[in-house]
């Protein structure tokens, strides 16, 4: 098990979760969102029949930023040759630049595997995996930056905002044993509420070990799917975690118009 897919023997990490603090914040605005104006009709007309040569003109606009962030990512793998990353002054110089290209790194990534381009997604990932454990694990443990956001998604009312963790961190202070390798924080878009947080966690007992997809709770948490003892493809977890909330939303819907009467 490799640490590029954040799959890994570590013990873990007793940080404070990334998804629950405030300084680590990368999640970015829609800034793509196309706004049409009150027309005429024929000119409506022609903004729908351009509509290919506009998703043309954005997939093309999308390979230009992924291939310009893997050039600034290769790029910041040698920061380490040019800057003293142990000076205080420097280092919070180069967080702030870790932190804008890791921002842009989400909002492409967001694109290219909602277009379904998988694998290139994966290429980003792993450079971003890769810069650091160029630059080491202290420079990024003295920035607060203990995961990055690999993709946002838009389902129906809500925004599912995934994190993979650096190293894997302990489900909680006193669990040792579950580690969560990938967070999946389900906000209602209107609102900003925390509906579910999903994990891919991995799980090492005695007489036992394996993956799992599990879902937090007020009162605990709950594993949902286990996966036996090979980590998963990220796709695998993503799909799952699609899935079950679609199931979960629905039964909540039926519950609420028809509820059990005593």
């Amino acid at each position: 098990m490799g640490e590029n897919m954040g799959c890994c023997n570590s013990r873990g990490t007793n940080e404070q979760s990334p998804e629950n603090m405030d300084c680590y914040n990368l999640l970015l605005s829609d800034d793509d969102s196309i706004m049409l104006s009150t027309q005429p009709m024929q000119d409506q007309y022609v903004i729908q029949s351009n509509e290919p040569l506009d998703q043309d003109a954005d997939a093309n606009k999308t390979q230009q930023l992924f291939e310009t962030l893997l050039l600034q990512l290769e790029n910041a793998c040698l920061w380490t040759k040019s800057y003293d990353v142990n000076d205080f002054a420097v280092a919070e110089q180069l967080k702030v630049k870790l932190i804008d290209v890791l921002e842009k790194a989400a909002d492409v990534n967001s694109k290219l595997s909602g277009s379904g381009r998988s694998s290139e997604a994966d290429k980003l990932v792993a450079c971003i995996v890769n810069l650091r454990n160029s630059l080491g694990g202290t420079f990024f443990d003295s920035a607060q930056i203990y995961a990055f956001t690999r993709e946002k998604i838009e389902f129906g009312k809500y925004l599912i905002t995934v994190g993979q963790y650096f190293r894997p961190v302990m489900l909680s202070e006193d669990e040792d044993s579950v580690l969560k390798l990938f967070f999946f924080r389900v906000t209602e878009t209107e609102t900003g509420e925390v509906i579910h947080r999903y994990y891919l966690e991995h799980c090492s007992f005695i007489d036992d070990e394996y993956f799992a997809l599990g879902l937090g709770k007020d009162n605990g948490h709950t594993q949902i799917d286990i996966y036996g003892s090979y980590c998963p493809s990220y796709w695998k977890v993503r799909g799952d975690v699609l899935r079950d909330l679609k199931t979960r939303e629905s039964s909540l819907v039926e519950e609420a118009i028809f509820p059990e009467t005593n």
